[in-house]
């Protein structure tokens, strides 16, 4: 296979897989810290937004917790499959990955409203987590003495 198609096939497999994990573990956040849902039946957008931030306002701390969870356990997963899949250059296909889920973590925490140390601690770990995850599944050779 081309390399570059890939390459491109691998980030999309990595970001699909963090986009899944993320909607996973969200769900079963929302079954452990229920909610009032009623702002799903809003219609108006001004008013929707409003409501959920409400929502958001009212949530505890282990909710946020599972949420950065969730970021983790996505980013991780997402990346060590792009650099799997894309089977050179891995660190920085997983890369790629945590600069993707960084931009959309940024997104997600400029929309509503999140506790400081959510911020802080989602916008520090996707690179990182990522690297990381690309290392692991690099080949490493072993030195023998």
């Amino acid at each position: 296979m081309n390399p570059i198609i890939r390459s491109i096939l691998a980030v999309m497999a990595g970001w699909v897989t963090f986009v899944v994990l993320i909607v996973i573990i969200e769900g079963i956040n929302s079954r452990i810290y229920q909610v009032d849902d009623s702002w799903q039946q809003e219609t108006d957008p001004v008013l929707r937004h409003e409501a959920v931030v409400k929502m958001m306002e009212e949530l505890p701390d282990g909710a946020f917790a599972i949420v950065l969870l969730g970021y983790f356990i996505g980013t991780f997963a997402g990346a060590a499959l792009a650099a799997w899949i894309a089977g050179r250059f891995h660190v920085l296909h997983a890369g790629i990955i945590g600069v993707l889920s960084l931009l959309g973590t940024a997104l997600n925490m400029a929309m509503l409203p999140h506790p400081v140390w959510m911020v802080v601690i989602g916008q520090l770990q996707p690179v990182p987590v990522s690297l990381l995850a690309g290392w692991l599944v690099t080949p490493h050779k072993k030195e023998h003495a």
